[in-house]
């Protein structure tokens, strides 16, 4: 025995009946079991935003076993090629991340950790340059001012003792 289906207007875009479609061939209506909530047995329906409620899409809690600690850590204290660096348990990166020369008007670190640059500029006047000559304490002279001579001494030994003149 053959079945043959009959379909009717009556039949179209009402429940246990057919859907329709529009003039794009897309479906007219919505299927019954779709919702906008996150709901157990549903499908998934698209917001007005035409994306889907939060909780439709479970948390992906992956990524703590790629923080410190994790199973599978992803950065690293050890400076190395094409590494992700990490600070140490001090909270400092080790020296080894940092730029070995100057590029990019970026100081490096000499050995002792301490930058290596032609001077230090701020708001774009250089303020600290190299070295400059030694200069004489004060002596002789016609008048002697004896506190004007101890400033005087105080200023270059301060100059000195900070390297920006020679002793």
């Amino acid at each position: 025995m053959a079945w043959k289906l009959l379909w009717t207007e009556d039949d179209a875009g009402v429940a246990d009946g057919l859907a329709t479609l529009d003039g794009a061939a897309l479906v007219v209506q919505d299927p019954a079991n779709a919702t906008l909530a996150p709901t157990a047995g549903k499908i998934p329906k698209a917001m007005p935003s035409g994306q889907l409620a939060p909780g439709w899409i479970p948390p992906i809690l992956h990524h703590a076993t790629h923080q410190d600690g994790g199973t599978d850590e992803i950065a690293t204290a050890t400076p190395a090629a094409n590494a992700i660096p990490k600070a140490d348990a001090g909270g400092t990166l080790d020296v080894g991340w940092l730029p070995t020369d100057v590029a990019d008007g970026i100081p490096s670190l000499d050995g002792t950790k301490r930058a290596i640059a032609a001077g230090l500029v701020v708001d774009s006047i250089q303020v600290v340059g190299s070295q400059k000559a030694a200069i004489a304490d004060p002596a002789g002279g016609g008048v002697i001012d004896l506190q004007a001579r101890a400033a005087v001494m105080a200023i270059l030994a301060r100059l000195r003792a900070h390297g920006l003149i020679a002793t």
